[in-house]
């Protein structure tokens, strides 16, 4: 009964359908700092969404469900700061909110991405070298699953996770050349390392019988409560006061199973064409993950471990003046939300990914 538990409350980290992509912009590294003209300052304001819509109708408390709302799948908003410190050295900083919505639930994402990026002082045979460094954090204050799920002869009618996040560090090595006039090829490698955590979970579930129960979860503290009186059974009350009873009891670990850290690698290549005032860019990059012990733990439950991902991303922009300028991009993934935002994969709901995706962002390019 308790593993069951577990899972569904496992399950609410599980964010329905989302499409993200790693540190921002990865596809598009270039030994070239981006800033036009004489400008140290570039402000890019944008909207992120997908073309599909979901009939929003979360449950009620009574066991129905609201009127059904129309609401885009997938909707954020980004603000990235770039700023010139010296003629090698850039800075980019950014902000992201997100809302990702499935038919009965409802998420809110925050994101924070950084880096720095060095171009070295030497060129071989044309190319021009990098190195950047980035870290970036997600976060969300709760993520509630509110959707029903039925594990064997109990019904589990909602569960949540309390501040999931993960914090991720990135460096990446560059390489930029130019092909003709105003044509660039970029290559890059890099490694990384991400850590994924949350402060505690819960999940109310009922039996057949109509006995309502709750569990709560904690680092190194678990219970588990009745709710209301169910037949004779006035109040049914259990306390798991450590992790190693947690793990006798249940079967399963909590803390091993939704909190871990992992290492990538990445590899990757852009092509990029200037003319007047427009701009396109077209660039790829492929990622492999190695969780540990997480990994090894899902295949022994007869899962596969979703380990790799690939990213294509188009972008086209145009500069109206020296300080305005407007632009879109594309964006295709494969095993989309993993290498984007790492908590929302756990072994619970490793079998969940394997779907691609597309993302559409646009905005305004302000220059100082």
């Amino acid at each position: 009964m308790y593993k069951s538990l577990l899972l569904t409350a496992g399950l609410s980290a599980v964010i329905a359908t989302g499409s993200l992509e790693a540190m921002p912009l990865d596809n598009f590294l270039s030994t070239h700092s981006g800033l036009q003209g004489d400008h140290r300052i570039q402000l890019e304001v944008s909207r992120d969404f997908t073309t599909d819509e979901v009939a929003f109708s979360p449950n009620t408390d009574d066991g129905g469900h609201l009127p059904p709302r129309d609401r885009k799948r997938y909707l954020g908003q980004h603000l990235l700061l770039k700023a010139s410190i010296s003629p090698n050295l850039t800075l980019d900083a950014g902000l992201w909110e997100r809302q990702v919505t499935s038919l009965r639930d409802s998420y809110a994402l925050d994101t924070f991405h950084t880096a720095l990026q060095y171009r070295l002082p030497f060129t071989l045979d044309a190319i021009h070298f990098a190195v950047r460094a980035g870290v970036w954090r997600n976060s969300a204050d709760t993520l509630h699953k509110n959707s029903y799920t039925r594990r064997d002869g109990y019904l589990f009618t909602s569960a949540s996770v309390e501040q999931p996040s993960d914090l991720q560090t990135q460096i990446n090595m560059i390489g930029s050349r130019m092909l003709s006039s105003g044509l660039e090829g970029s290559l890059f490698a890099g490694l990384g390392r991400s850590r994924v955590d949350f402060d505690s979970l819960s999940a109310i579930f009922r039996s057949d019988q109509n006995c309502r129960y709750r569990f709560d979860y904690e680092p190194g503290r678990a219970e588990v409560s009745q709710l209301d009186r169910c037949g004779s059974f006035i109040r049914f009350h259990m306390v798991l006061p450590n992790e190693d009873v947690i793990e006798d009891e249940l079967g399963v670990s909590p803390r091993k199973e939704l909190s871990y850290k992992s290492s990538y690698w990445q590899l990757g290549g852009s092509l990029k064409w200037r003319k007047s005032g427009w701009m396109t860019r077209v660039g790829y990059y492929y990622q492999r993950f190695d969780r540990g012990a997480l990994d090894d733990l899902i295949r022994s439950r007869g899962d596969t471990p979703s380990t790799t991902v690939h990213n294509l991303q188009t972008d086209v922009s145009y500069h109206f003046s020296k300080r305005l300028g407007v632009f879109f991009r594309s964006e295709y993934m494969s095993n989309r939300l993993i290498d984007m935002v790492p908590f929302t994969y756990n072994a619970y709901t490793a079998s969940k990914f394997g779907k691609s995706g597309l993302l559409f962002n646009s905005g305004l390019i302000v220059s100082f």
